[in-house]
Protein backbone atom coordinates (compact mmCIF):
# COMPACT_ATOMS: atom_id res chain seq x y z
CA UNK A 1 0.00 0.00 0.00
CA UNK A 2 0.96 2.80 0.88
CA UNK A 3 3.29 5.53 1.21
CA UNK A 4 3.97 9.33 1.74
CA UNK A 5 6.88 11.64 0.91
CA UNK A 6 7.43 11.38 4.86
CA UNK A 7 8.69 7.95 4.33
CA UNK A 8 10.65 8.62 1.24
CA UNK A 9 12.02 11.10 3.20
CA UNK A 10 13.30 8.95 5.96
CA UNK A 11 14.81 6.32 3.45
CA UNK A 12 16.74 8.91 1.79
CA UNK A 13 18.04 10.68 4.88
CA UNK A 14 19.37 7.43 6.01
CA UNK A 15 21.23 7.03 2.65
CA UNK A 16 23.04 10.53 2.83
CA UNK A 17 24.84 8.45 5.94
CA UNK A 18 28.07 6.52 4.95
CA UNK A 19 27.40 2.96 4.63
CA UNK A 20 29.46 0.33 6.65
CA UNK A 21 29.82 -2.98 7.50
CA UNK A 22 26.71 -5.60 7.86
CA UNK A 23 25.15 -6.43 11.33
CA UNK A 24 22.99 -9.32 11.64
CA UNK A 25 19.79 -9.42 12.70
CA UNK A 26 19.38 -8.97 16.78
CA UNK A 27 16.20 -11.51 16.75
CA UNK A 28 16.98 -14.61 19.11
CA UNK A 29 13.32 -16.34 19.41
CA UNK A 30 11.64 -18.35 16.34
CA UNK A 31 9.11 -15.16 16.01
CA UNK A 32 10.44 -12.42 14.67
CA UNK A 33 13.84 -14.39 12.75
CA UNK A 34 14.31 -13.74 9.26
CA UNK A 35 13.04 -16.37 7.40
CA UNK A 36 16.25 -18.37 5.85
CA UNK A 37 13.81 -19.79 3.30
CA UNK A 38 13.07 -16.19 1.46
CA UNK A 39 16.06 -14.83 -0.95
CA UNK A 40 19.43 -14.86 1.18
CA UNK A 41 19.07 -15.84 4.67
CA UNK A 42 15.69 -13.93 4.92
CA UNK A 43 16.71 -10.70 2.44
CA UNK A 44 16.72 -9.40 -1.20
CA UNK A 45 18.79 -6.70 -1.78
CA UNK A 46 19.60 -4.90 -5.78
CA UNK A 47 16.88 -5.48 -7.56
CA UNK A 48 16.50 -1.98 -8.64
CA UNK A 49 18.85 1.74 -8.14
CA UNK A 50 16.06 3.81 -6.22
CA UNK A 51 13.61 2.96 -3.68
CA UNK A 52 10.81 0.70 -2.98
CA UNK A 53 7.62 2.16 -1.14
CA UNK A 54 4.84 -0.04 -1.32
CA UNK A 55 4.21 -4.09 -1.26
CA UNK A 56 1.08 -6.18 -2.76
CA UNK A 57 0.67 -10.01 -2.72
CA UNK A 58 -0.93 -11.90 -5.27
CA UNK A 59 -3.80 -14.48 -4.79
CA UNK A 60 -0.71 -17.00 -5.89
CA UNK A 61 1.82 -16.12 -3.08
CA UNK A 62 3.49 -13.70 -5.56
CA UNK A 63 5.07 -10.74 -3.77
CA UNK A 64 4.94 -7.10 -5.80
CA UNK A 65 7.40 -4.42 -4.89
CA UNK A 66 6.57 -0.66 -6.29
CA UNK A 67 8.55 2.19 -6.25
CA UNK A 68 10.68 4.70 -8.01
CA UNK A 69 14.17 4.13 -10.18
CA UNK A 70 15.52 5.32 -13.00
CA UNK A 71 13.44 4.96 -16.08
CA UNK A 72 16.26 6.53 -18.35
CA UNK A 73 19.73 7.79 -16.86
CA UNK A 74 18.83 10.50 -14.51
CA UNK A 75 15.11 10.44 -14.84
CA UNK A 76 13.07 8.65 -12.29
CA UNK A 77 9.67 6.80 -13.07
CA UNK A 78 7.51 3.96 -11.56
CA UNK A 79 8.92 0.88 -11.14
CA UNK A 80 7.24 -2.56 -10.18
CA UNK A 81 9.31 -6.01 -9.29
CA UNK A 82 7.80 -9.28 -9.18
CA UNK A 83 9.41 -11.36 -6.80
CA UNK A 84 8.17 -15.88 -6.24
CA UNK A 85 7.14 -17.17 -2.97
CA UNK A 86 10.93 -17.56 -2.30
CA UNK A 87 12.46 -14.21 -3.14
CA UNK A 88 13.44 -15.10 -6.75
CA UNK A 89 12.12 -12.70 -9.68
CA UNK A 90 9.44 -13.88 -11.45
CA UNK A 91 10.85 -14.13 -15.45
CA UNK A 92 6.99 -14.28 -16.46
CA UNK A 93 6.58 -10.24 -15.23
CA UNK A 94 8.01 -7.57 -17.48
CA UNK A 95 12.11 -8.15 -18.18
CA UNK A 96 13.39 -11.05 -16.06
CA UNK A 97 10.60 -9.64 -13.16
CA UNK A 98 11.47 -6.05 -13.78
CA UNK A 99 9.06 -3.22 -15.30
CA UNK A 100 9.97 0.80 -15.35
CA UNK A 101 6.68 3.50 -16.47
CA UNK A 102 8.17 6.92 -17.56
CA UNK A 103 5.76 9.78 -15.99
CA UNK A 104 7.74 13.02 -16.84
CA UNK A 105 11.05 13.17 -15.34
CA UNK A 106 11.07 13.42 -11.65
CA UNK A 107 7.88 10.92 -11.34
CA UNK A 108 7.14 9.25 -8.10
CA UNK A 109 5.66 5.77 -6.98
CA UNK A 110 4.38 5.52 -3.19
CA UNK A 111 0.90 2.74 -3.96
CA UNK A 112 0.24 -0.49 -5.18
CA UNK A 113 -2.66 -2.54 -5.18
CA UNK A 114 -3.27 -5.83 -6.65
CA UNK A 115 -7.02 -6.13 -8.34
CA UNK A 116 -8.75 -9.73 -7.90
CA UNK A 117 -8.25 -10.39 -11.57
CA UNK A 118 -4.43 -10.14 -11.02
CA UNK A 119 -3.91 -6.70 -12.40
CA UNK A 120 -1.67 -4.48 -11.03
CA UNK A 121 -2.39 -0.35 -9.80
CA UNK A 122 0.66 1.29 -9.20
CA UNK A 123 0.00 5.34 -8.10
CA UNK A 124 2.05 7.99 -7.05
CA UNK A 125 2.77 11.24 -9.13
CA UNK A 126 3.81 12.73 -11.76
CA UNK A 127 7.26 14.37 -12.71
CA UNK A 128 6.83 17.95 -13.21
CA UNK A 129 5.18 19.91 -15.97
CA UNK A 130 6.34 22.86 -18.38
CA UNK A 131 4.68 24.96 -15.27
CA UNK A 132 6.27 23.20 -12.79
CA UNK A 133 3.18 21.39 -11.23
CA UNK A 134 2.75 17.89 -10.71
CA UNK A 135 -0.28 15.27 -11.12
CA UNK A 136 -1.69 12.28 -9.12
CA UNK A 137 -0.67 9.86 -11.41
CA UNK A 138 -1.80 6.05 -12.01
CA UNK A 139 -1.03 3.07 -14.21
CA UNK A 140 -2.45 -0.16 -14.33
CA UNK A 141 -0.68 -3.47 -15.56
CA UNK A 142 -1.48 -6.62 -16.89
CA UNK A 143 -0.37 -9.75 -15.21
CA UNK A 144 2.45 -10.28 -17.64
CA UNK A 145 3.72 -6.38 -16.59
CA UNK A 146 2.47 -4.90 -19.61
CA UNK A 147 0.33 -1.85 -19.27
CA UNK A 148 -3.28 -2.27 -19.73
CA UNK A 149 -4.77 -0.24 -22.36
CA UNK A 150 -8.24 -0.28 -21.49
CA UNK A 151 -7.12 1.84 -18.27
CA UNK A 152 -7.25 5.29 -18.72
CA UNK A 153 -4.76 6.62 -21.74
CA UNK A 154 -2.73 3.66 -22.67
CA UNK A 155 -2.63 2.73 -19.53
CA UNK A 156 -2.21 5.46 -17.56
CA UNK A 157 -3.93 8.12 -15.74
CA UNK A 158 -3.45 11.84 -14.41
CA UNK A 159 -5.28 13.79 -12.54
CA UNK A 160 -5.10 17.69 -11.03
CA UNK A 161 -7.33 18.89 -8.91
CA UNK A 162 -6.14 22.80 -7.79
CA UNK A 163 -3.55 23.70 -10.65
CA UNK A 164 -0.69 23.32 -7.94
CA UNK A 165 1.78 20.38 -6.55
CA UNK A 166 -0.49 16.83 -6.39
CA UNK A 167 0.23 13.33 -5.41
CA UNK A 168 -0.76 10.20 -4.78
CA UNK A 169 -0.02 8.99 -1.04
CA UNK A 170 -2.06 5.80 -0.51
CA UNK A 171 -4.81 3.43 -2.41
CA UNK A 172 -7.52 1.55 -1.47
CA UNK A 173 -9.83 -0.80 -3.86
CA UNK A 174 -13.81 -1.14 -3.27
CA UNK A 175 -15.68 -4.13 -3.13
CA UNK A 176 -16.97 -2.94 -6.27
CA UNK A 177 -14.02 -2.69 -8.26
CA UNK A 178 -13.24 1.21 -8.08
CA UNK A 179 -9.98 2.65 -7.29
CA UNK A 180 -9.81 5.18 -4.42
CA UNK A 181 -6.72 7.42 -4.49
CA UNK A 182 -5.96 9.67 -1.56
CA UNK A 183 -2.78 12.23 -1.30
CA UNK A 184 -2.44 16.03 -0.88
CA UNK A 185 -3.15 19.23 -3.01
CA UNK A 186 -2.17 22.79 -3.31
CA UNK A 187 -3.18 25.82 -5.40
CA UNK A 188 -1.08 27.01 -7.96
CA UNK A 189 -0.23 30.30 -6.19
CA UNK A 190 -0.14 29.26 -2.42
CA UNK A 191 1.46 26.09 -1.57
CA UNK A 192 -1.07 25.32 1.61
CA UNK A 193 -2.24 21.73 0.95
CA UNK A 194 -5.02 19.42 1.68
CA UNK A 195 -6.26 16.52 1.86
CA UNK A 196 -7.31 15.02 -1.64
CA UNK A 197 -9.47 11.59 -2.47
CA UNK A 198 -10.00 10.53 -5.60
CA UNK A 199 -12.42 8.28 -6.91
CA UNK A 200 -12.07 6.28 -10.25
CA UNK A 201 -13.96 3.67 -12.22
CA UNK A 202 -12.45 0.52 -13.40
CA UNK A 203 -11.95 2.19 -16.62
CA UNK A 204 -9.56 4.87 -14.93
CA UNK A 205 -12.35 7.62 -15.37
CA UNK A 206 -12.76 9.77 -12.76
CA UNK A 207 -16.19 8.12 -10.46
CA UNK A 208 -18.52 12.27 -11.12
CA UNK A 209 -21.16 10.16 -8.40
CA UNK A 210 -17.77 11.15 -5.81
CA UNK A 211 -17.45 14.31 -4.13
CA UNK A 212 -17.51 17.19 -7.05
CA UNK A 213 -16.62 15.04 -10.55
CA UNK A 214 -14.99 12.27 -8.63
CA UNK A 215 -12.61 14.55 -6.36
CA UNK A 216 -12.65 15.90 -2.92
CA UNK A 217 -10.32 18.17 -1.43
CA UNK A 218 -10.09 18.99 2.71
CA UNK A 219 -8.80 21.75 4.51
CA UNK A 220 -7.84 21.39 8.29
CA UNK A 221 -7.68 24.24 10.89
CA UNK A 222 -6.75 27.07 7.66
CA UNK A 223 -3.24 25.45 7.56
CA UNK A 224 -1.80 23.34 5.15
CA UNK A 225 -2.55 19.46 5.76
CA UNK A 226 -1.14 16.19 4.41
CA UNK A 227 -2.75 13.10 3.90
CA UNK A 228 -0.39 10.36 4.02
CA UNK A 229 -3.17 6.71 4.23
CA UNK A 230 -6.45 5.43 3.54
CA UNK A 231 -8.15 2.65 5.02
CA UNK A 232 -11.69 1.51 3.79
CA UNK A 233 -14.60 0.89 6.35
CA UNK A 234 -16.63 -2.38 6.74
CA UNK A 235 -19.92 0.05 5.22
CA UNK A 236 -18.25 1.69 2.66
CA UNK A 237 -16.93 4.59 4.60
CA UNK A 238 -13.23 6.17 3.59
CA UNK A 239 -10.88 7.31 6.47
CA UNK A 240 -8.04 9.37 5.39
CA UNK A 241 -5.23 9.80 7.69
CA UNK A 242 -2.50 12.55 7.75
CA UNK A 243 -1.04 15.74 9.80
CA UNK A 244 -1.22 19.08 9.90
CA UNK A 245 -0.45 21.54 12.51
CA UNK A 246 1.60 19.31 14.41
CA UNK A 247 -0.87 17.05 15.42
CA UNK A 248 -2.30 13.76 13.41
CA UNK A 249 -5.07 13.95 11.77
CA UNK A 250 -8.31 11.74 10.52
CA UNK A 251 -11.30 12.38 8.39
CA UNK A 252 -14.07 10.12 7.38
CA UNK A 253 -15.95 10.54 4.66
CA UNK A 254 -19.17 8.76 3.45
CA UNK A 255 -19.23 6.69 0.28
CA UNK A 256 -20.17 9.78 -1.83
CA UNK A 257 -17.19 11.60 -0.52
CA UNK A 258 -19.36 14.37 1.60
CA UNK A 259 -17.51 14.81 5.21
CA UNK A 260 -18.91 12.06 7.76
CA UNK A 261 -20.76 14.82 10.69
CA UNK A 262 -20.73 11.26 13.17
CA UNK A 263 -17.12 11.03 13.25
CA UNK A 264 -15.32 12.83 15.96
CA UNK A 265 -16.12 16.66 15.51
CA UNK A 266 -17.80 17.27 12.02
CA UNK A 267 -16.13 14.80 10.59
CA UNK A 268 -13.05 15.31 11.71
CA UNK A 269 -10.20 14.22 14.45
CA UNK A 270 -7.05 15.04 15.85
CA UNK A 271 -4.79 13.64 18.07
CA UNK A 272 -1.85 15.20 19.65
CA UNK A 273 1.05 12.94 21.14
CA UNK A 274 4.31 15.81 21.62
CA UNK A 275 5.62 17.71 19.17
CA UNK A 276 5.63 17.44 15.19
CA UNK A 277 3.40 14.13 15.43
CA UNK A 278 3.33 12.66 11.96
CA UNK A 279 0.42 9.90 10.88
CA UNK A 280 1.96 7.04 7.97
CA UNK A 281 -0.79 4.82 8.08
CA UNK A 282 -4.37 3.71 9.04
CA UNK A 283 -6.23 0.16 9.43
CA UNK A 284 -9.29 -1.09 10.45
CA UNK A 285 -10.03 -3.89 12.80
CA UNK A 286 -12.55 -6.24 12.47
CA UNK A 287 -14.59 -5.10 15.32
CA UNK A 288 -14.67 -1.54 13.44
CA UNK A 289 -12.00 0.35 15.44
CA UNK A 290 -9.09 2.23 13.63
CA UNK A 291 -5.50 2.20 14.33
CA UNK A 292 -3.16 4.81 13.58
CA UNK A 293 0.31 4.34 13.43
CA UNK A 294 2.92 7.04 12.99
CA UNK A 295 5.94 9.28 15.41
CA UNK A 296 5.96 12.13 17.95
CA UNK A 297 8.47 13.65 19.22
CA UNK A 298 8.09 13.80 22.82
CA UNK A 299 7.93 17.17 24.74
CA UNK A 300 11.18 17.80 26.15
CA UNK A 301 13.26 15.54 24.10
CA UNK A 302 15.77 16.46 21.50
CA UNK A 303 14.03 17.78 18.13
CA UNK A 304 15.73 15.38 16.10
CA UNK A 305 14.74 12.10 17.74
CA UNK A 306 11.34 10.64 17.31
CA UNK A 307 9.70 7.55 18.62
CA UNK A 308 6.47 5.37 17.37
CA UNK A 309 3.21 6.84 18.17
CA UNK A 310 -0.51 4.17 17.76
CA UNK A 311 -3.42 5.48 18.18
CA UNK A 312 -6.70 3.33 18.58
CA UNK A 313 -10.00 4.79 17.77
CA UNK A 314 -13.71 3.72 18.51
CA UNK A 315 -15.63 3.85 16.01
CA UNK A 316 -17.28 7.13 16.18
CA UNK A 317 -13.61 8.75 16.43
CA UNK A 318 -13.40 8.94 20.25
CA UNK A 319 -10.09 7.53 21.53
CA UNK A 320 -10.84 3.55 23.02
CA UNK A 321 -9.50 3.48 26.67
CA UNK A 322 -8.44 0.34 25.91
CA UNK A 323 -5.58 0.99 24.30
CA UNK A 324 -2.20 1.45 25.69
CA UNK A 325 -2.91 4.77 27.54
CA UNK A 326 -6.02 6.17 26.97
CA UNK A 327 -5.61 4.85 23.47
CA UNK A 328 -2.17 6.11 22.31
CA UNK A 329 1.09 3.93 22.90
CA UNK A 330 4.63 5.35 22.23
CA UNK A 331 7.75 3.17 22.26
CA UNK A 332 11.33 4.39 22.50
CA UNK A 333 13.76 2.60 21.74
CA UNK A 334 17.46 4.05 21.45
CA UNK A 335 18.09 6.08 18.63
CA UNK A 336 15.37 7.93 16.64
CA UNK A 337 11.98 5.70 15.34
CA UNK A 338 9.64 6.52 12.29
CA UNK A 339 6.48 4.21 11.84
CA UNK A 340 6.04 3.63 7.81
CA UNK A 341 3.25 1.21 7.76
CA UNK A 342 1.08 -1.40 9.60
CA UNK A 343 -0.66 -4.74 10.01
CA UNK A 344 -2.89 -6.88 11.42
CA UNK A 345 -2.68 -10.55 12.43
CA UNK A 346 -5.92 -12.38 12.46
CA UNK A 347 -5.52 -12.74 16.26
CA UNK A 348 -5.57 -8.86 16.54
CA UNK A 349 -1.99 -8.42 17.20
CA UNK A 350 -0.56 -5.26 15.42
CA UNK A 351 2.55 -5.48 13.17
CA UNK A 352 4.44 -2.17 12.70
CA UNK A 353 7.48 -1.18 10.75
CA UNK A 354 10.09 1.46 10.42
CA UNK A 355 13.60 2.81 10.51
CA UNK A 356 15.43 3.11 13.32
CA UNK A 357 18.88 5.06 13.57
CA UNK A 358 21.42 5.00 15.74
CA UNK A 359 25.04 6.61 15.26
CA UNK A 360 26.64 4.15 17.12
CA UNK A 361 25.83 1.59 14.86
CA UNK A 362 27.12 0.57 11.85
CA UNK A 363 25.22 0.73 9.77
CA UNK A 364 23.67 3.03 11.80
CA UNK A 365 20.22 3.12 10.28
CA UNK A 366 18.00 -0.29 9.54
CA UNK A 367 14.97 -2.15 9.13
CA UNK A 368 12.54 -2.11 12.39
CA UNK A 369 9.80 -4.16 13.17
CA UNK A 370 7.57 -4.49 16.02
CA UNK A 371 4.64 -6.31 17.11
CA UNK A 372 2.11 -5.73 19.76
CA UNK A 373 -0.58 -6.95 21.36
CA UNK A 374 -4.08 -6.06 20.85
CA UNK A 375 -3.67 -4.04 23.92
CA UNK A 376 -1.15 -1.96 22.40
CA UNK A 377 1.74 -3.65 24.85
CA UNK A 378 4.77 -5.03 22.78
CA UNK A 379 4.67 -8.51 22.46
CA UNK A 380 7.60 -10.43 24.39
CA UNK A 381 7.33 -13.39 22.26
CA UNK A 382 8.45 -11.19 18.89
CA UNK A 383 11.97 -10.87 18.89
CA UNK A 384 13.76 -9.41 21.42
CA UNK A 385 11.00 -7.88 23.90
CA UNK A 386 9.09 -7.15 20.94
CA UNK A 387 11.25 -5.62 18.74
CA UNK A 388 13.19 -6.74 15.77
CA UNK A 389 15.70 -4.89 13.76
CA UNK A 390 17.87 -6.23 10.51
CA UNK A 391 20.68 -4.53 8.90
CA UNK A 392 21.30 -4.70 5.22
CA UNK A 393 24.73 -3.57 3.60
CA UNK A 394 24.09 -0.04 4.10
CA UNK A 395 22.18 2.69 5.37
CA UNK A 396 18.07 0.74 5.52
CA UNK A 397 14.81 1.76 6.18
CA UNK A 398 11.49 0.29 6.01
CA UNK A 399 8.46 1.80 3.58
CA UNK A 400 5.16 -0.75 3.80
CA UNK A 401 4.48 -4.02 5.09
CA UNK A 402 2.30 -6.89 4.22
CA UNK A 403 1.35 -10.29 5.64
CA UNK A 404 1.23 -13.69 3.63
CA UNK A 405 -2.05 -15.83 4.56
CA UNK A 406 0.46 -18.36 6.06
CA UNK A 407 1.63 -15.23 8.71
CA UNK A 408 5.10 -14.22 7.56
CA UNK A 409 6.27 -10.91 7.48
CA UNK A 410 6.93 -9.29 4.36
CA UNK A 411 8.85 -5.85 4.81
CA UNK A 412 9.98 -3.93 2.19
CA UNK A 413 12.28 -0.32 1.56
CA UNK A 414 15.65 0.83 0.52
CA UNK A 415 19.22 0.35 1.88
CA UNK A 416 22.38 2.87 0.40
CA UNK A 417 25.48 3.19 0.30
CA UNK A 418 28.11 5.99 -1.17
CA UNK A 419 30.86 3.91 -2.85
CA UNK A 420 34.35 5.60 -4.60
CA UNK A 421 33.24 8.00 -7.86
CA UNK A 422 29.87 7.70 -7.58
CA UNK A 423 27.36 10.33 -6.27
CA UNK A 424 25.46 11.15 -4.36
CA UNK A 425 24.60 7.74 -3.69
CA UNK A 426 23.43 3.95 -4.54
CA UNK A 427 19.68 2.72 -3.55
CA UNK A 428 18.84 -0.67 -4.18
CA UNK A 429 14.88 -2.03 -3.33
CA UNK A 430 15.28 -4.71 -0.84
CA UNK A 431 12.42 -7.02 0.80
CA UNK A 432 12.33 -8.67 3.93
CA UNK A 433 10.62 -11.70 5.63
CA UNK A 434 10.12 -13.34 8.76
CA UNK A 435 8.33 -15.80 10.76
CA UNK A 436 5.53 -14.79 12.64
CA UNK A 437 5.33 -17.83 15.32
Amino acid sequence: MRRSEARLRTIIIAALLAALPVLPSFATGTAGNLDPSFGTGGRVIGTFYGWASAVALQLDGKIVVAGTADVKPGKFGFALVRYNPDGTLDSSFGRNGKVTTGFGDGAEVTAVVVQPDGKIVAAGRSGPTGEGSRFFALARYLTDGTLDRSFGRRGKVTTDFLGGENGIADLVLQPDGKIVAGGWASTASALVFRFAVARYRTDGTLDRSFGSGGKVTTKLRNGSAGLAALALQHDGKILAGGSTRGDIAVVRYRPDGTVDPSFGTGGRVFTDFGRGDGLSDLVVQLDGKILAGGATTPRGGSPNESVFALARYRPDGRLDPRFGSRGKVTTDLPGTLGTAALALQPDGEIVAVGTVTRPALRPSSRLVVARYNVDGQLDPGFGVGGVVTTAFRGESGAADVVLQTDGRIVVVGSTASRRSGEFPFWSYFIVARYLAT
